[in-house]
């Protein structure tokens, strides 16, 4: 009986198990076999939220990991979905709204998800950003494979999210006080409450025994090697060994030299922080394959354009197909913006492709590079005291650099805390040698020591992932094979000869190129681009050399300076020390040079700008009559702009103290209406014409996206800039007995009874002049120069010195790497908190929005409603304005006690004339139509009620394709643009500027009822209006790029037809910085006294004011013309005809622009077209780009001069005997380091707090 009992149990079961066999567990739908099983649950959502420890034990996929397998479930249908976006064989995405596209060299695993939402594209911190509500990826996938694997073996605590504290309460307590602010003001005490106290998951049980000593050593146990949880890309302590040598003291070989051990190197694993970084990108601001980037821009007929065919759009129109008859064309042009879309990477990237792939990658592994962008500076620590780190910071290149700008995007890995050479090498100097060690030894040593510790960084198994890869589990579910490679390294100039092996300023200072110091200020010459060619080169003969000098060293006993040695370094400016990049990688033919990228934060603005600053302000000492005073006193005049675009100037500017280079940028954009008419003519002209070159220069340097087009513009305004320069040096320099000003004289210092004011000249002959030549090339190679600015590495220096405060100043350096490691830890676990938070709230919400959808839609006013403007505001709207109806005003009441007031006539009449016209939808042509009495009779206003708001916000695009805001205020920042219409009265200068200025003098609505047979609706409508008064175009000074200076501009007089009007805030593009002609004065006669002034300005106008088109990169290009973000804009392009074939300059590949030099020779020009589809090619492959400059009078000729075929003949007597003679503003001598080498950081981190959101860099 009980073996008939174990007999129909077994049976039992056999059936069961036979019945569940081809089963599918998600649904439970029955399959015939194995196969139909395996097609079915492809395609089964319901299969997708088993667990993996299910999916193991079914085994379906044979060779996948569980976490791969869960992954690749569900992924797959998104990534099929996003797969359909490439296109034909060349891999190309479909051009966007703006007309850009990408072109892969091969087709990506995991097709390119675009820029996204407009909340991703925000930079304003003033424009809301909301997180994503979901994932395409596991939730299991975030914490790694040990933690699968504990998962596995049923380890409860892997739930925890906010593991390994014991409950979320500690978690949070600790969280809030290891991020944020130092300083716990009252934002931080308001953070506590919100994000901790009133936390729904917040018990103030689970802190009875809360001990923070305790809760931090649960915090570094992640990093313990036995925890399942460990991060291994944590830090590790060790010390590094050199070898010093001694004059007149022979080795046998220089491994036999004594050995001096510095120690406290606290680096990670850069194998690990790659694989770090690989598994934790995801999302749109990734790209790990290098593409080309190109823009499909419409160009005009001729046909057209010979019939008078009015101006038109730079981009496609919707719906416009490639076969359209309608005689328009479109041109692909090439854009440029970060490092994927650089030929380095392309290049790069085709090297890894030509290798053989790993015979043990699966054909789905997809190869890709890992691009290292490395940073590297010295700061100091405190405001007093010795206390300095030198930190190397990594940034990845296949990350936004919208988001590497962003301090809070936390994008800077730490790598390395570089320790200096110690002071006790000389006591351990004194036992070896029983002499003390001179300066040329320490220096030979510190160059030994940054060397000695990234050949330590560098190790054996970042070599054997450099030459075979590292197999990597990224976040998109996708498995890759990363090639690490260096493609920048961003410094200062003495850190830079300082990794370039290079004498600090001596015959040769450039860290890339050979030319001799000498030739330096013929910088944009014909001849300059010649010598440039002469590159450095890293290779078998620089090797041999090195090699040579360091045997005299050790084996031979030569001093570091001896003739013997000097004789053969001296001729390429080097030293005996082999760079570390090149002993590692130099077999592989990597030339480390080329990793040195311009900077124009220490090159340009707090070097080239700030040394010819400084010299004006000489030269107007010179000139005396209180001109310095006039030029303070005309600076704490300029009005603001925009979010601390152009902040408020010192008192004292010309004192320059404690001046960054953010100062000096503002000093820049502004100096123009200042410094007019200080000096007397002629040179007056020739110092406005070199300030507007330099504004120029550097804004095309900062842009964050560049065209073909503004390439070619910023090769001809380097060449215009160098020209600039040295009449300004030969003729305006000369002519003033220029001194030394009372700040450098009182720095000199010399203990002396009589102290000699030593005259001083414009020194241009230094690496930073010459490298300005460098950057318009360096863009299509490295990308444009603000994503490998040394200015993010300076706002990363301000993480180090906040962890600093917290030490007690004891091995700093250790603690600030394990408070560097607590951080990152807890905002991690910040990160899954906020998306397990949006993923809850979506679920929440989702019966709420469907409640929301079917409920009526609400009335179009709301009397009751009182509702000021948030801090944070939807980037989709075109503006905003307050929905309060707080302040508010009898309007006839209100223009009936300013009836005599000059700006107030007619203003209801011509109130009523806007609204008409907006209720009527006529087109806005700057005159408002006229309305008889009747017809004003239909308008009628709610309650006679005006309500005031006191600002406006207007969102706009950028022409880099982001969205920005700026605010209007009347009392502080009124001045605003809009685009001109289109005039056709006959008048020549009437079409000739593309914008319209005017101020606003209120911003206010009304809810407005209107009658008659015109009316749409009898409902109340709110209309929100712009109270303004109009500028005019002073047509007697021409601006503009071929006049070299600022469009002018003046207030209409109020007795004028339309000084005053009204406008809709849909008509304003953006605000404007509008700077007065102080040269001018000001007076009373536009406008009697009246409220549409402001109090300070006590009743006058000045007589002109300035449009300042440089106020930030946006505004630049809106002057430019032609930018992809200005969509819907008329085109305003300027043409740059300078000495290499424009159709080399259009070809899709523009793979020779940085390899070879310029041809000045003219040349045809040759056509090419960047479309794959013959078809379009055909249609593509016809005339140039038609341009609109003679619409606005905006032209750029570069033929040959006379100055340049002249050059060297010209200019090498007056720099032989003016401009190198040690007075310059730089003296130090050639072959000796600086004397603070890298600790002197100029300034260049005093940045303001608001950009820990908004990024560095300005549109």
């Amino acid at each position: 009986m009980r073996a008939q009992r174990i007999l129909l149990i077994l049976l039992c079961t056999l059936l069961l198990m036979s019945a569940l066999l081809f089963r599918c567990l998600g649904c439970n739908k029955e399959c015939k076999d194995a196969r139909g099983l395996k097609t079915h649950e492809r395609s089964c959502q319901k299969n997708t939220v088993f667990t993996t420890s299910t999916l193991k034990k079914r085994g379906r996929e044979e060779g996948l990991r569980v976490g791969e397998k869960v992954a690749r479930m569900e992924n797959e249908s998104l990534v099929q979905k996003d797969r359909e976006i490439l296109r034909g064989r060349r891999d190309e995405t479909e051009p966007d709204e703006f007309g850009s596209f990408r072109c892969y060299p091969t087709r990506p695993t995991a097709a390119p998800q675009g820029p996204g939402s407009l909340d991703k594209l925000s930079d304003a911190p003033t424009l809301s950003e909301q997180l994503d509500g979901g994932s395409t990826s596991s939730a299991l996938q975030r914490f790694g494979p040990g933690v699968l694997k504990t998962i596995q073996d049923g380890a409860e605590k892997a739930r925890d999210w906010f593991f390994p504290f014991l409950n979320v309460t500690v978690f949070r307590l600790m969280a809030w006080a290891n991020t944020g602010s130092n300083v716990k003001s009252d934002k931080e005490i308001q953070r506590l409450v919100d994000e901790v106290i009133l936390a729904d998951d917040f018990n103030r049980e689970d802190l009875r025994s809360f001990r923070v000593p305790r809760e931090f050593e649960r915090l570094d146990s992640m990093d313990a090697p036995n925890n399942v949880f460990a991060a291994t890309d944590g830090w590790h302590e060790t010390s590094v060994k050199i070898q010093v040598p001694k004059e007149g003291v022979r080795f046998t070989s220089e491994a036999d030299a004594p050995t001096f051990t510095v120690p406290n190197v606290f680096f990670r694993k850069l194998t690990e922080v790659i694989r770090s970084a690989a598994q934790a990108a995801k999302g749109q601001d990734v790209d790990f394959l290098p593409f080309r980037s190109y823009w499909r821009r419409r160009k005009m007929n001729p046909e057209r354009a010979a019939n008078g065919d009015p101006g038109h759009s730079d981009s496609e129109p919707s719906g416009l197909s490639d076969d359209d008859n309608s005689g328009d064309r479109f041109e692909n042009i090439r854009l440029f913006s970060d490092l994927p879309d650089t030929d380095a990477m392309l290049e790069e990237d085709a090297r890894i492709r030509a290798m053989p792939r790993n015979p043990e990658d699966a054909p789905e592994v997809e190869y890709a590079l890992a691009p290292l962008m490395v940073w590297s500076d010295s700061t100091h620590l405190a405001n007093f005291g010795g206390a300095n780190l030198w930190p190397v910071y990594i940034y990845f290149g296949w990350l936004s650099k919208y988001l590497r700008a962003r301090p809070k995007s936390f994008a800077a890995h730490h790598l390395a805390y570089l320790p200096s050479l110690p002071d006790s090498i000389q006591d351990w100097y004194q036992t070896h040698y029983r002499t003390t060690a001179t300066a040329d030894v320490l220096r030979f040593c510190k160059k030994e020591l940054m060397h000695a510790i990234w050949c330590l960084l560098m190790d054996d198994e970042f070599m054997n992932a450099y030459h075979k890869g590292m197999l990597i589990h990224c976040a998109d579910g996708v498995w890759r094979r990363f090639f690490p490679r260096f493609f920048t390294y961003s410094a200062d100039y003495p850190e830079k000869a300082l990794l370039a092996c290079i004498r600090f300023l001596a015959q040769c200072p450039c860290p890339r190129c050979l030319i001799k110091k000498a030739d330096i200020l013929r910088m944009g010459s014909s001849s300059d681009q010649q010598q440039r060619q002469n590159w450095r080169i890293d290779g078998s003969k620089l090797w041999n050399i090195i090699a040579r000098v360091r045997q005299w060293i050790y084996r031979r006993g030569y001093a570091l300076t001896s003739k013997a040695i000097t004789q053969v370094l001296d001729p390429m400016s080097i030293l005996p020390t082999r760079s570390a990049f090149s002993s590692r990688l130099g077999a592989t033919g990597f030339n480390f040079y080329s990793l040195f990228a311009p900077d124009i934060l220490h090159e340009f603005e707090l070097g080239v700008w700030k040394a010819i600053f400084i010299h004006l302000l000489r030269i107007l000492c010179a000139v005396g009559n209180d001109r310095i005073q006039i030029l303070n006193e005309r600076f704490r005049r300029v009005p603001t702009f925009g979010r601390n675009t152009i902040r408020r100037f010192s008192r004292n500017v010309s004192g320059m103290k404690q001046m960054a280079g953010r100062d000096l940028e503002d000093i820049l954009q502004c100096i123009m209406p200042v410094f007019e008419t200080c000096l007397p003519p002629p040179h007056d002209e020739l110092v406005m014409t070199l300030l507007f070159k330099l504004a120029l220069w550097h804004g095309l340097a900062k842009l964050r996206l560049h065209t073909e087009e503004t390439v070619a513009i910023f090769h001809a305004a380097t060449r215009s800039l160098g020209k600039i320069a040295r009449q300004f040096l030969h003729k305006t320099c000369e002519a003033y007995e220029t001194r030394e000003l009372p700040k450098e004289e009182a720095a000199r210092g010399r203990p002396t009874v009589v102290q000699t004011v030593k005259r001083k000249l414009l020194n241009l002959l230094t690496y930073k002049w010459h490298s300005l030549g460098d950057c318009p090339f360096a863009i299509p190679w490295f990308g444009c120069l603000d994503g490998v600015n040394t200015q993010q590495g300076e706002m990363e220096h301000r993480q180090v010195k906040r962890f600093y405060v917290r030490t007690n100043k004891n091995q700093a350096a250790r603690q600030i790497a394990r408070r560097q490691r607590r951080e990152h830890q807890l905002l991690k676990m910040l990160q899954r908190d906020r998306e397990r938070r949006t993923a809850e709230q979506a679920v929440a919400s989702a019966p709420l929005a469907e409640e929301a959808r079917k409920a009526p839609p609400a009335a179009s006013h709301n009397q009751a409603e009182a509702d000021p403007l948030p801090f944070q505001t939807s980037p989709h709207e075109r503006y905003h304005v307050s929905r309060s109806e707080r302040h508010h005003e009898n309007i006839f009441k209100w223009v009936s006690e300013h009836h005599n007031d000059p700006a107030f006539p007619s203003f209801i009449p011509m109130l009523k004339d806007h609204l008409l016209s907006r209720l009527t939808d006529r087109e806005y042509d700057g005159d408002e139509d006229g309305f008889g009495p009747d017809e004003h009779d239909t308008v009628r206003f709610v309650n006679d009620r005006i309500y005031f708001h006191k600002a406006l916000r207007i969102n706009y695009t950028s022409y880099d394709m982001r969205r920005a805001q700026d605010t209007i205020n009347p009392r502080t920042q009124p001045n605003i643009m809009l685009l001109a219409p289109t005039e056709d009265d006959g008048d020549d200068s009437a079409n000739q500027h593309p914008y319209w200025y005017a101020r606003v003098l209120g911003i206010f609505h009304l809810n407005v009822k209107h009658r008659g047979f015109l009316s749409k609706s009898k409902a109340a409508r709110r209309m929100d209006v712009l109270w303004i008064r109009w500028y005019g175009r002073d047509l007697t000074a021409p601006g503009g790029f071929e006049t070299c200076r600022l469009h002018r501009v003046g207030f209409i007089p109020h007795d004028a037809p339309n000084s005053f009007g009204f406008l809709d805030p849909n008509q304003v593009l953006r605000a404007c910085h509008i700077i007065p002609a102080f040269a001018y004065g000001k007076t009373p006669e536009y406008l009697p006294p009246s409220v549409a002034r402001r109090p300070e300005e006590r009743d006058e106008d000045y007589v002109y004011y300035y449009i300042g088109m440089f106020a930030d990169r946006d505004m630049l290009m809106r002057f430019i013309g032609g930018a992809i973000g200005h969509k819907g804009l008329p085109s305003n392009r300027v043409t740059a005809r300078i000495r290499y074939p424009q159709g080399e300059l259009n070809s899709a590949l523009v793979d020779e622009l940085w390899e070879t030099s310029l041809d000045h020779d003219a040349a045809p020009v040759t056509e090419y077209s960047g479309s794959a589809d013959p078809a379009r090619a055909a249609s593509e492959a016809e005339e140039g780009v038609p341009s609109d400059e003679e619409d606005y009078g905006y032209q750029w000729n570069y033929d040959e001069s006379e100055d340049d075929r002249n050059e060297a003949a010209d200019d090498e007597p007056e720099v032989e005997g003016n401009l190198s003679d040690g007075n310059g503003a730089e003296e130090e001598r050639a072959g000796e380091d600086s004397p603070d080498e890298l600790g002197g950081e100029d300034g260049e981190e005093m940045w303001e707090d608001d950009f820990e959101q908004e990024g560095y860099a300005s549109p």
